[in-house]
């Protein structure tokens, strides 16, 4: 009798030490349930925090690449119109050199002397430095608003 109630006793022993360790299984698996779900939800957090700037981000960047076309086409047009703008002061330039030949022609055909001629040659100098001088100063002022 004895030795059955030691293997008894022995047997409730090791039974309650398997269950104090499936109590402790339990409790391990609840803590690391909950981690589980703790760190789903952060996780979820960080995910939609993510969705957010990459929408944020690809309109920036679509927003970006409208800007940079928009100022190359910019670009582009204020070179046209400097280069229209150059031929322009030089067309005004080669006009007022060409009507100062054909007036100083129509007064030596005229019968005036070097001396008149060279007086009206020096009008037209001054004139056509004047306009050279507007059209650069033109040009300055147009860099300068660039």
């Amino acid at each position: 009798w004895s030795a059955m109630a030691s293997s008894s006793a022995a047997f409730e022993a090791q039974l309650r030490q398997a269950q104090q360790q499936i109590q402790k299984l339990e409790k391990l698996k609840q803590e690391l349930k909950a981690d589980d779900h703790d760190l789903q939800s952060y996780l979820h957090g960080l995910r939609t925090s993510l969705e957010e700037e990459s929408r944020h981000l690809s309109a920036a960047q679509a927003r970006r690449a409208k800007l940079q076309q928009e100022l190359r086409t910019c670009e582009e047009e204020c070179s046209n119109h400097e280069a229209v703008k150059q031929q322009l002061m030089q067309d005004i330039n080669d006009a007022l050199a060409k009507a100062a030949q054909e007036r100083e022609h129509k007064l030596r055909l005229a019968g005036y002397g070097s001396e008149d001629v060279a007086d009206v040659a020096a009008e037209s100098a001054v004139a056509t430095a004047a306009a050279a001088a507007v059209s650069s100063a033109a040009t300055a002022r147009s860099g300068q608003a660039a």
